[in-house]
């Protein structure tokens, strides 16, 4: 991961309590300005009383001409059960150039670690390709044990895979297609979600986190009739 950092350029908090559920956030951002990646760095803790998801490492990363690399990882327990699970995909794929080479590359290096990359993916592919989201990538799942390890190494294998599709020929991706879906109909899904695992989480709340990891940072200058109208306002005053 710190190769595809560049300079820390954003550094964010974002906590509330609602109820009797505490969320916290911590969003570290940094910029690549001469090769433009833009990498979102999120820590998320949501608790209950003894109940409790923790994001240990989650990231977002974007460059012009490929799709963006999403990752989530939770350390879960909930209803005395534990879950460790790991998500990382690559939403919005145009080019199958670069779908050969992360998946290429996730196969070999997973392999050695006794993880089947092809039985992983294909259930996340046969979701997204369900809810017409073009995705690849994998999921995969440790019941009943929590470990802090798992989300390290595979981050790092990730990473090194979006190095690898960033070295091939450009293609342009939707990435706001993406962008929109999560910050939608993903924060919907969540809301119930833990709603069902006994959290008191607003919409509002769910909706407000994907929105400041995900959404765009700038936009380009634009003079529009209200802005001119306010400066004319005040040269006149």
């Amino acid at each position: 991961m710190e190769n595809l950092k560049g300079e820390k350029i954003g550094e964010y908090d974002y906590n509330y309590r609602y109820k009797s559920t505490y969320i916290t956030h911590h969003i570290d951002e940094f910029f690549d300005e001469k090769r433009k990646i833009r990498l979102v760095l999120l820590k998320k803790e949501t608790r209950k009383g003894d109940i409790f998801v923790k994001l240990p490492s989650s990231i977002w990363v974007t460059c012009p001409g490929y799709p963006p690399l999403s990752t989530d990882a939770a350390l879960q327990h909930v209803f005395d059960r534990d879950l460790t699970l790991f998500f990382a995909g690559l939403p919005t794929v145009q080019s199958e150039t670069h779908v050969k080479i992360f998946d290429g590359y996730l196969r070999e290096k997973l392999a050695a670690k006794g993880i089947d990359y092809d039985k992983h993916s294909k259930e996340l592919k046969e979701k997204t390709l369900a809810r017409k989201i073009n995705m690849t990538g994998f999921l995969y799942m440790k019941k009943d044990v929590i470990d802090e390890s798992l989300t390290p190494s595979l981050l790092n294998i990730v990473c090194s895979a979006y190095e690898e599709v960033i070295k091939s020929e450009p293609c342009e991706c939707p990435v706001n297609d993406w962008v929109q879906r999560i910050v939608g109909d993903q924060s919907v899904t969540e809301f119930h979600l833990f709603k069902k695992e006994g959290f008191d989480v607003p919409l509002s709340g769910q909706r407000a986190f994907f929105t400041m990891l995900l959404d765009q940072r700038e936009l380009p200058d634009k003079e529009d009739d209200f802005s001119s109208g306010i400066e004319k306002m005040i040269k006149e005053k």
